[in-house]
């Protein structure tokens, strides 16, 4: 089936710009703005993951671009979800013959570990959720509790500038960002924090140039195997009584199902300038700056 710009248009509310082959749609972004430029950093690391074989979840999916991308790096298995029931992602899959893809609207993050139970996951994405949420922390908890051991989190982020590693409540900065269910607006090095928190080991971060987005790769670990852990977080992760979903101890010892997921990209700090940002992945429109 091929994409129908008159079928496309009757949705004007399109979140992707994805191209279909024959037909491209719009997005949320204006023609002076890169399409998809939210996702540069992902598509930064993505292009990097071995995902063929590999079981993935897209939290926070929308129209269903990165699934479908998944899907065309040839992931064994790909989940996805939304809080909203889109029916440009059903279209989108319906012309990409993606029907395959397990889409799951309305199943709320806190019933993800129940529906598939620990373990799950060798990728899990999670691209602009973290700060529409109340509860962060507890977000990338459970996505470390889908992962297998050695499994990948992709996470991206709106974020502020700063030194330390704070939660800015959006609705009482004076420079908040004008969105109604943005609610926090963590510094680079909350987000670093909240991960090895989680005992991910951060592998590498890529900041979007002037764009307020930031994104990391991480790898669910041992609490032992994060890297520069601060010596109040070993402490809290040998020592704390209660931390919700996370069992340090048992995250430690325990034996269960292991990732063979592979990163073959360059780790550290990067930045991204999203004006000449060029990505080859599939369904991303390619874009010049017309000056």
């Amino acid at each position: 089936m091929e994409a129908d710009e008159q079928t496309m248009n009757q949705w004007h509310n399109w979140f992707h710009a994805i191209d279909f082959g024959n037909a491209t749609s719009q997005g949320r972004f204006p023609a002076n703005l890169p399409p998809n430029y939210t996702l540069y950093s992902v598509f930064e690391f993505l292009k990097d993951i071995s995902v063929e074989g590999q079981t993935c979840l897209d939290l926070g999916t929308m129209d269903g671009l990165v699934a479908f991308m998944l899907k065309k790096k040839k992931a064994g298995r790909v989940v996805a979800s939304c809080q909203h029931d889109r029916p440009q992602f059903r279209y989108g899959c319906k012309v990409l013959g993606y029907e395959d893809i397990e889409y799951l609207p309305g199943l709320d993050l806190s019933q993800m570990q129940e529906r598939f139970g620990k373990g799950s996951f060798d990728l899990v994405v999670m691209a602009g959720v973290i700060y529409h949420l109340l509860d962060p922390l507890n977000a990338i908890a459970i996505a470390r509790k889908l992962l297998k051991k050695n499994g990948l989190l992709l996470l991206e982020t709106a974020y502020t500038a700063g030194n330390q590693p704070a939660l800015i409540l959006n609705t009482e900065t004076s420079t908040p960002l004008q969105e109604v269910m943005t609610y926090w607006l963590p510094t680079k090095s909350a987000v670093s924090g909240m991960l090895k928190f989680a005992t991910f080991d951060v592998l590498g971060s890529a900041a979007s140039f002037k764009s307020g987005r930031i994104g990391f790769l991480a790898r669910a670990s041992k609490p032992s195997e994060v890297k520069n852990r601060t010596p109040q977080l070993a402490n809290t992760q040998a020592n704390a009584l209660w931390t919700g979903i996370l069992n340090f101890k048992a995250m430690e010892t325990g034996t269960g199902p292991c990732s063979s997921i592979e990163y073959r990209g360059q780790g550290g700090d990067s930045s991204i300038d999203i004006f000449t940002f060029q990505s080859d992945l599939p369904f991303q429109p390619q874009w010049k700056l017309v000056r």
